[in-house]
Formats: C-alpha cells, structure tokens, sequence
C-alpha cells in the first residue's frame, strides 16, 4: 500500500515509503532504500525492505536513524484490524477488492429483511465500506470481512460500531456489534464462531485496561429468531426494548466478567 512518494534526493527522484498495516511495520521500497541516506525515519515498528513484494534486494533493518515523511496522514501508527482466524474462518480488515461481494450480500431482500428493510444499492455499500475504514482510524474498532479458510469464500461481515444512534435508552459509546452473513452460508454456525473470534478480542483489550469493552451491545429485530439466538449464545441478554426508525427492537447487552467487574445486566 502505497503512503507517499516525496522528493528527497539531490536530483528529486522520489523515495516510496508504505505503511504495512498488518502488523504495524514501516516499509521501503527499492528507490526508497537506494536513497536510504535522504530519508528520516520515525516509526515505532520494525523496517522491512518491501510492499509485500517477492523482488526486494537486501534489508534496511539497521536504518534506524531516519524518519519518513508522511505528508497529510493521521497520526501514527494507524489503528487496523487485526487478522483473526477461527476453525473455520479467517476475519480481515476490508479491502476495495472486497466491494463486490459486499455488494452482492447488501443486494439481497433475505439478508436485508431486518437490517433497514429494504436492498443496499452499490453506491451505499461503497459508503459503508469507506465507513468501516474510517471507523478502524478513529476510533480503533470496527468491522471484519469474513471468509472460509479453506475455501476464501466470502461469508459477511461481523465487527463493532459506534454509530451515535437515536435510541431510548442510547447506547452512549458503548461498542455495538453486529453481523450479517451471505444467504448460502446460513445454518453451518459461521455467525456463531465470527462473533466468538471478535468478543475474545475484545475481551483481550478489556483485560488490557481498555474500560471501553467492559459492555457490548446490540439491538436486533424481534422477529430475527436467528440473529437472537447467536446474541444469545455470546452472552447478550435483553436490557430493554426502543423504537428505531419507527420499527421496534430489541437492544441487548454483554458484560464482560474478570475480577474487578461482574455487573448485572442493565448496569
């Protein structure tokens, strides 16, 4: 992934530097390294010597001295979703080659039906796709795609939000999760094990000291007995029922339980 390409030669030939998300790594292309005397690196990460490509020459692992220059960008490191593998499944942050079967599972009426009741039309998706993008650097959470292991087909999307809603009683800026799975992948249990695989996440970051993931929740259509029963099975209970876009439903919670917090639900 390309970040920035800024002239910082004598004879202005530009240094390519790429940021390597995935495990918070700063990475410097060929002309980067060539030109390695020009740059001055400033990064928390380990140095590598390429974006991911197999034709990188040599190592910069000892350039430690230099920082790059990153006209623009947020401040660093930029929060990401981490890889997340179940049994089954493997959950990664989206990409814009994930857009047409986003597209494809946010098209269908079925999947639809008690997520704002009608089809998604491209345009929407590609909003929301950006949205989940978005939401991984401000806020440091966010959504995964979902996929088979073995396979690598796509199965939905399951992740959390902090989506400001108009609810009674609100939500505040507790995580919300959420999930939605392509029609052809119902009843095999993959809502279940997605879920599973970014609650023990977020249970992870709780027991770090992140206070924010010490309640999770979510609201669902009463006549979703699927969704309820996979909320169910991660430990959500009903706390309270609302209206939403004048449509009623149900709002659940989950608390994590360690030592120090054991609340009751609705607490």
């Amino acid at each position: 992934m390309l970040v920035e390409a800024v002239p910082l030669t004598d004879d202005g030939d530009p240094v390519a530097l790429c940021a390597d998300r995935s495990d918070g790594t700063v990475v410097a292309t060929k002309s980067a390294r060539a030109n390695a005397d020009f740059l001055d690196i400033a990064w928390g990460g380990p140095l590598s010597d390429d974006c991911g490509r197999k034709d990188s020459v040599g190592a910069i692992a000892g350039l430690r001295r230099w920082r790059a220059i990153f006209v623009g960008m947020l401040p660093l490191p930029v929060p990401h979703a981490p890889n997340l593998d179940t049994g089954r499944l493997t959950l990664r942050q989206h990409t814009a080659l994930d857009f047409d079967n986003s597209a494809a599972m946010w098209s269908d009426p079925d999947v639809t039906r008690f997520i704002g009741g009608r089809p998604f039309t491209r345009e929407e998706v590609w909003a929301r796709l950006l949205r989940y993008a978005g939401s991984w650097s401000m806020l440091g959470l966010g959504y995964w795609v979902v996929r088979e292991k073995e396979s690598q087909r796509f199965v939905g999307e399951v992740g959390f939000g902090n989506l400001h809603r108009d609810l009674t009683p609100p939500f505040g800026d507790q995580p919300e999760i959420g999930w939605v799975l392509s029609p052809w992948s119902h009843g095999h249990g993959y809502a279940s094990e997605g879920v599973a695989a970014v609650l023990a996440w977020a249970d992870a970051r709780r027991a770090q000291g992140e206070d924010v993931w010490a309640r999770t929740v979510c609201m669902i259509a009463p006549d979703n007995i699927p969704s309820i029963r996979v909320a169910a099975k991660a430990g959500y209970q009903e706390f309270a029922r609302a209206m939403y876009n004048s449509h009623e439903t149900i709002l659940f919670e989950r608390v994590a339980m360690t030592d120090e917090l054991a609340l009751p639900p609705g607490q």
